[in-house]
């Protein structure tokens, strides 16, 4: 089933591995926090989450791309390895099974963390050349639509919708987008509340 709409529809979205969800809330018990005076759009971003240089970007964005791969690597750099190895695991979980019939070896390229969501239009992120994006969502309370902080996803041929689906950042709720697919999209909403806590991790990978 989940072969089926991650190469039909586009993306897959399933219940995290519990063993998993533990150790990602432990990731977060842990971190250091702090506010986001990098890009000011999140509530709390890790002290290791921020590039450590600045990167020209061309004004026309002809190279974002580059601009977009250079900051992931520097920040990858940077990543905990303890976080690194939980990524490496989500992918030996029963919901990636079925990637193995294709291929033999997973890299993890990149991987965020922030707390919080911005207002962002629909796009893809093909742009970054990878994969697979994983989206983890761990929130401390059952959410409410209000609160904002929803992601949408739609597939888009020659300008006709063929669906737009909104789904709720509700506890230990993982989506795996086929980042290779330029006909489906995602937009976020941006929190609403800023008493609540909305986790997201990212892990974003290439498959040889």
């Amino acid at each position: 089933m989940n072969e089926t709409l991650y190469y039909d529809q586009g993306y897959f979205c399933s219940k995290l591995d519990e063993n998993i969800e533990k150790i990602l809330w432990n990731e977060i018990y842990s971190t250091e926090w702090k506010k986001d005076d990098v890009e000011y759009i999140y509530k709390e971003i890790p002290t290791w989450y921020e590039a450590s240089k600045k990167y020209p970007l061309q004004k026309d964005g002809s190279d974002r791309a580059e601009y977009e791969r250079l900051i992931g690597e520097d920040i990858f750099s940077k990543t905990p390895s303890t976080l690194i190895d939980v990524g490496y695991s989500l992918i030996q979980t029963v919901q990636f099974d079925f990637f193995k019939k294709y291929y033999k070896t997973p890299q993890l390229k990149y991987i965020d963390l922030w707390n919080g969501s911005e207002d962002i239009p629909y796009h893809f992120d093909t742009i970054n050349g990878c994969d697979t994006l994983v989206l983890i969502y761990l929130t401390d309370r059952e959410w409410k639509a209000e609160w904002g902080g929803s992601i949408t996803m739609k597939k888009q041929v020659n300008g006709n919708v063929v669906y737009e689906n909104k789904i709720l950042p509700n506890n230990a709720t993982m989506l795996v987008i086929n980042n290779a697919n330029p006909l489906v999209y995602h937009k976020v909403e941006k929190l609403k509340n800023n008493d609540i806590n909305r986790y997201t991790f990212s892990f974003i990978y290439n498959w040889f």
